[in-house]
């Protein structure tokens, strides 16, 4: 594929993404984890853990590889199930 073509499939094409609100706490009290961009896009700024779906992946193997690459153990809490 040349470089042109490239271009416009990335530009016509629906990328989907996910982002995360990591969650810690109990009854009464919940810290968000935040993070700061050491590269890319937005780099500097506060941001939550995100980014693209690989082809053929669920959304919760998604979620779980997401946390993952990011060094934390996490679980699915309602309103939504663990294989969603």
């Amino acid at each position: 594929m040349s470089d042109a073509e490239y271009k416009l499939v990335t530009e016509k094409s629906v990328v989907p993404t996910t982002d995360l609100v990591v969650l810690r706490g109990g009854v009464t009290e919940w810290e968000v984890a935040l993070f700061i961009r050491k590269t890319g896009y937005e780099k500097g700024k506060w941001c939550v853990i995100g980014g693209r779906q690989w082809k053929g992946e669920i959304a919760a193997e998604l979620i779980k590889r997401q946390a993952g690459e990011m060094g934390i153990n996490i679980g699915v809490i309602p309103p939504f199930e663990p294989n969603f």
